[in-house]
């Protein structure tokens, strides 16, 4: 065990005392600090990737219906490619958004707590601890509450629910089972029953293990998109209190996924990436069971074929 004398010892020069207390007071007095807006670039970043990783597969898809003879064969290997190159930063743009939308929220939260009571610091806390348990549109209610009942339309709202509930279901997945038709269950565990899914039109954003390729760049986009119009309207109203509080600079750069985005990737070339990609999907999409099982055996027989043999 080692000795006391073998601890470092506090520094007591008054010259870095001194200093400390100035960086404290020029950096940090007075301000808050959160994730969000580095959730923000992380998001805009992983955007920049899947667009540039989409782009390349668009240009990938017409060399392999070049090379292959049957659509089975095009439908494995862009599979594989999308699986290798695109999932990734796909699945990051969108979870990430999500995590900066719930960041975000949970920083107005406090920031305007502060703002509204004073630092009254037991109260505030109070008010947090109620919140831990609230779900994410109660603590969004909250929020408008405390910028004055400014409510985020109906369908920007609907829009967040649905992104905080598609990380949701990637980060706590509950099994779906697939009965007789059209019958599918899935444990809740909010209820602690399991219950019955409905065989509606496909959701706007489908979860992972729903369908191959389940998610594309306008989803990302949209995911994006979400969080902006979230963080806009909160700053319509709570600006003042947000960078009073906040450490953050003039420029909303840092505030909006889609302002973090490259310049040289404008709304027009990403949505047109988006759509060009649409259209390689649904040539994927119209591919037949049988073929896609013949595509998969011929694979097989290829792997076999480049065993060493014995």
């Amino acid at each position: 065990m080692p000795s006391k004398d073998s601890e470092p010892a506090r520094s007591e020069n008054p010259q870095e005392l001194t200093e400390l207390v100035t960086q404290w007071q020029q950096n940090l007095q007075g301000r808050y600090r959160s994730s969000w807006t580095w959730l923000t670039r992380a998001s805009a970043s992983c955007i920049f990737v899947s667009a540039e990783k989409t782009s390349q597969l668009v240009k990938h898809f017409e060399k392999v219906r070049e090379k292959n003879e049957t659509a089975g064969e095009v439908w494995a290997l862009m599979n594989l490619a999308y699986n290798t190159e695109l999932l990734g930063p796909l699945v990051s743009s969108v979870t990430l958004a999500a995590f900066a939308t719930e960041s975000f929220l949970r920083l107005a939260t406090c920031v305007c707590l502060y703002d509204k009571h004073n630092g009254k610091h037991t109260l505030i806390d109070r008010h947090l601890d109620a919140l831990q348990s609230a779900t994410f549109e109660e603590r969004l209610s909250f929020v408008e509450e405390l910028i004055g009942k400014n409510m985020l339309p109906q369908r920007a709202r609907n829009a967040v629910k649905r992104l905080q509930n598609y990380r949701n279901n990637c980060a706590h997945d509950e099994p779906r089972f697939y009965g007789e038709v059209g019958d599918i269950k899935q444990y809740d565990r909010r209820t602690r029953t399991t219950k019955s899914l409905l065989l509606l039109d496909p959701p706007s954003i489908r979860l992972l293990g729903e369908k191959n390729r389940a998610l594309t760049l306008r989803n990302a986009l949209w995911a994006a998109t979400t969080h902006d119009r979230l963080v806009r309207h909160v700053l319509k109203f709570a600006w003042p209190q947000l960078h009073k509080y906040h450490l953050c600079s003039e420029s909303t750069v840092s505030h909006y996924i889609m302002e973090s985005v490259p310049k040289l990737l404008t709304s027009e070339k990403l949505n047109a990436i988006a759509d060009a990609w649409n259209e390689v999907d649904s040539y994927l999409e119209n591919v037949t069971r049988s073929e896609q099982r013949d595509a998969i055996a011929r694979l097989h027989r290829l792997t076999f074929k480049a065993l060493p043999k014995d």
